[in-house]
């Protein structure tokens, strides 16, 4: 690309964070209570998630050994065009767009519109132009600089990463086993738990869709070979 080849600017850390940030974000937030609602019990949601977890890793897998094989911005549309179809990476481009960025990124603005509105009573009209004037902001932010925008995701992720910690650590020092008994109204028996488990396995996709995010950007990232494998599964 000559002069106008993008500068590998991001190390491991700031990736990390992006990583970790897009993940520990409306993912986990919004899908607890249909995880919660799905599976049924407290233990089979903890077990939902970690199975979920599990899944994830071989496409995380995957992800890693195409952007060290192909360390150029655009993801799924740069690995299907050098799989040797256009065509279908132009339709996966364009559905990436239409059909799964846009609407990530309103569910995650209006995510925290309704977060703000624990905090002080939010018109609904009123929360849809918040809402819009948060990703237009974040867009600006990130077409400024992308070492700022990666600064900002880290204070960002540190910010959301202490409260879950905090968390963690409270339910580990007042843990009860009975807490996880399961109510009587949910005793639903092996079959039943077992397709409840299924279904809660399946509202998780939800919360790891942004680990591979990371992948759009790998034309800007040190050390791709090394940095993204390790971001992505380590």
């Amino acid at each position: 690309m000559g002069s106008q080849e993008l500068q590998r600017k991001l190390g491991f850390w700031a990736v990390l964070a992006i990583a970790v940030g897009t993940t520990v974000g409306s993912g986990i937030f919004v899908s607890v209570g249909e995880v919660a609602k799905a599976a049924g019990t407290p233990w089979l949601t903890v077990l939902a998630f970690v199975i979920g977890g599990l899944i994830v890793i071989p496409q995380m897998c995957v992800y890693a050994e195409l952007s060290t094989a192909y360390p150029e911005n655009g993801a799924d549309y740069v690995y299907l065009k050098n799989a040797g179809s256009r065509p279908l990476a132009f339709l996966s481009g364009w559905a990436s767009f239409w059909a799964n960025d846009a609407p990530s990124l309103s569910i995650m603005a209006l995510a925290i519109v309704s977060n703000l509105g624990f905090l002080t009573p939010i018109d609904p009209l009123l929360g849809k132009f918040i809402a819009a004037g948060l990703i237009i902001a974040f867009m600006l932010l990130h077409l400024r600089s992308v070492e700022g925008g990666a600064a900002f995701q880290t204070l960002i992720t540190i910010a959301k990463i202490i409260p879950f910690t905090i968390v963690i650590g409270l339910g580990i020092f007042w843990f009860k086993a009975e807490n996880f008994a399961a109510p009587t109204t949910t005793a639903i028996g092996a079959t039943g738990s077992f397709m409840a488990l299924l279904a809660g396995i399946s509202a998780t996709s939800w919360s790891y869709t942004g680990m591979a995010s990371i992948c759009y950007m790998t034309g800007e990232i040190k050390n791709p070979g090394k940095t993204m494998p390790r971001a992505l599964i380590g």
